[in-house]
């Protein structure tokens, strides 16, 4: 199918069956945009905003595994909106915002407006979508970018000898890596699509290499140096390391409702059930569209190259090399994935489309609605306001690691001393190891533990954590209070036993 006939010229309804489509999306993506508590990941992106933005830019404040692109944004967003939670995820939103007429204009340009629109709808609604649109990090932002140069190259291809399409999709090249490194992976992906569709034009391969070219030459210009850094560090790019694994059976599920309808913790049989039925709805349509496109040589290879390639990819270095996949990051494809479903959902016959798309619909609004109406992240917030009311200046606050830390120093407002125990190296001689500041190495603190009138151990990862080191060692040494919980968190008083 050639790609002329796909593009059907929007009549005035589209246009505001569109419009709408984004006001649903919008009211979405900024309601309760304050109702979560900010997580680690988040509490380190608003530490960004206190640095100057060329700092950030040019890596001299630098990450350990991430480009700084959302970071500098964020930190000129925050100048203009403020940085409380709902300013700085705000910028999410609006990314993910202008993602949603950015999906039809993809789907309209590959496979008609009618799938567009569905594609658009599908893509206001989606839960995942919703869920990084609501969280101050890259991903609202990747998102747009990459469907932007999907979008470029598209129109690169229908209008080679216009410049503009070749200068975006050139711009895209660079911001997409430059935002996430797993967008090398989805680049990787458009290498196949060009290769695929265009391997004998040399004058679009000439064009495309000269984009390419120019995009990574911007990108090892401003950030390779820093990229290397990271790169060579150990275990700064790894991720998920303990279950990434887990991450690979859940990308089905993810891709379709998100992580709030069955995670971890919530495996009742009525979450199975949901996450049964939506697995079941949406992997009717998918395979439908698979089969509704199968003719259309175009609109498959763009799709499942963006699809597979954040996928595929990142699963073989994580099965060849290190532990690498995790869904959250494979999301660069969700967008070709809906477009898929879309297909499939305005090929069905129509009996089976009602079924299906009511499915789809109704899996996707319970698990927006548990996503609006629990407590999906570690409550940090309730965490911190209560301790403020229980611990004393001359206590002191343990963290089992950093991760429980920072997000905590974002809420507190008591001036108890903070500090980040790690377990001690095997034959070590320290009872006590940990600092208090981040960029400070672990050293002993036991004298500071031991002559606190009080301890407040603050435990937040059950797995990778130091909880059963310190738990062990404080019960030696110290009386346990009562341990109060909050989502995802524990914190327990020690009291140093009488004599010690």
């Amino acid at each position: 199918m050639q790609a002329e006939t796909n593009v059907n010229p929007p009549r005035w309804h589209t246009w505001h069956a569109l419009a709408a489509i984004v006001v649903v999306g919008a009211l979405l993506r900024f309601f309760r945009l304050e109702h979560q508590s900010f997580w680690y990941d988040e509490s380190v992106s608003a530490r960004y905003t206190t640095y100057h933005v060329l700092d950030v830019l040019l890596g001299r404040e630098l990450d350990l595994g991430n480009p700084p692109l959302h970071y500098a944004l964020l930190n000129l967003w925050s100048r203009v909106f403020g940085p409380s939670d709902a300013a700085l995820r705000s910028l999410s939103a609006v990314a993910s915002v202008a993602g949603i007429p950015l999906v039809f204009v993809v789907a309209r340009r590959l496979v008609g407006n009618r799938i567009g629109l569905v594609a658009a709808a599908l893509a206001a609604i989606s839960p995942p979508l919703v869920y990084f649109a609501q969280e101050t990090r890259t991903y609202a932002l990747l998102l747009a970018l990459t469907t932007t140069s999907i979008w470029s190259l598209l129109r690169a291809e229908d209008e080679p000898d216009r410049i503009w399409p070749w200068l975006v999709y050139g711009a895209t090249v660079f911001l997409c890596p430059y935002s996430h490194y797993f967008a090398f992976f989805f680049l990787a992906g458009q290498v196949v699509i060009v290769l695929a569709l265009h391997r004998r034009d040399r004058k679009f391969l000439g064009r495309w290499a000269l984009a390419v070219a120019a995009g990574a030459i911007l990108f090892s210009a401003i950030w390779l140096p820093s990229f290397w850094a990271q790169l060579t560090t150990k275990g700064n790019l790894g991720r998920t390391v303990q279950a990434w694994y887990l991450h690979v059976i859940a990308t089905p599920m993810v891709f379709s409702v998100g992580t709030t309808l069955l995670w971890k913790g919530t495996a009742t049989w009525a979450h199975v059930a949901g996450a049964v039925a939506a697995l079941a709805a949406f992997g009717t349509a998918f395979f439908a569209g698979l089969g509704a496109l199968r003719r259309d040589r175009r609109a498959l290879t763009v799709l499942l190259a963006w699809l597979l390639s954040p996928i595929v990819l990142p699963l073989a270095v994580s099965l060849l090399l290190f532990p690498l996949y995790n869904v959250r990051y494979a999301l660069i494809g969700a967008p070709a994935f809906l477009i898929i479903v879309a297909a499939g959902l305005v090929h069905l016959s129509r009996r089976a489309r009602v079924v299906v798309a009511a499915g789809v619909v109704s899996t996707s609004l319970a698990s927006l609605a548990l996503y609006f109406t629990t407590t999906v992240k570690d409550d940090w917030r309730s965490a911190a306001a209560w301790l403020d009311t229980q611990a004393r200046p001359a206590d002191i606050i343990a963290f089992d690691v950093d991760t429980g830390e920072a997000p905590y120093a974002r809420y507190a407002r008591g001036s108890s001393v903070h500090l980040r125990l790690v377990a001690p190296d095997k034959g070590s001689a320290l009872a006590f190891v940990g600092t208090a500041d981040r960029l400070d190495p672990p050293h002993d603190v036991g004298q500071a533990v031991l002559g606190a009138p009080r301890v407040w151990l603050v435990v937040s990862d059950l797995v990778d954590g130091s909880m059963g080191y310190y738990e062990a060692l404080f019960e030696k040494r110290f009386v346990a209070g009562p341990t109060t919980r909050f989502k995802g968190i524990e914190i327990t008083p020690y009291v140093p036993r009488q004599g010690e």
